[in-house]
């Protein structure tokens, strides 16, 4: 069980680790706004007749870009909170967003239907995002991310 945990976490941090890098080496960055203005707190949003729960972590100034947060199968947006990788990239002046995935903490089941790319892309863009934004997703979250990377490349700015 330990040795479990210790891939988990290591998958988690090593995706983390990759995004974060594609982060700091990007060279296309430009400002965007937020149809949220809170800074913190647990907000909702409707997919597809879905409440979906995430965090929204902004930072004080113009942001450089946005960072979505996806989790594991054993994990939530809590999980993010907790590590305190939302206030890291917030401070470094990025826009930090981690969602429930549908089912998960405090968000409804999606249709059995819906696709899960599409329910991510619904979910992207409902955000005002005018430089491409990261993806995050380690572990079960793959389930959304890579049927999302593959069917919508160009709305990304790195995964």
């Amino acid at each position: 069980k330990q040795w479990y945990q210790r891939r988990v976490l290591f998958y988690v941090l090593f995706f983390f680790l990759c995004g974060f890098l594609v982060l700091v080496f990007q060279s296309s960055l430009s400002p965007e706004n937020s149809i949220h203005d809170q800074p913190f707190g647990v907000l909702h949003v409707d997919i597809n007749g879905s409440k979906i729960a995430f965090y929204n972590y902004k930072p004080v100034h113009t942001p450089i870009r946005t960072v979505f947060l996806l989790h594991g199968m054993k994990y939530s947006k809590e999980t993010w909170k907790t590590l305190g990788t939302l206030e890291l990239l917030r401070e470094q002046g990025y826009r930090a967003i981690a969602l429930d995935l549908p089912g998960y903490g405090g968000s409804s089941s999606i249709h059995k239907d819906f696709p899960k790319e599409l329910f991510l892309k619904e979910f992207i863009e409902f955000f005002d995002n005018r430089s491409p934004p990261v993806v995050i997703s380690p572990s079960m979250s793959g389930e959304y991310a890579v049927p999302f990377v593959f069917t919508y490349p160009a709305i990304l700015g790195g995964w």
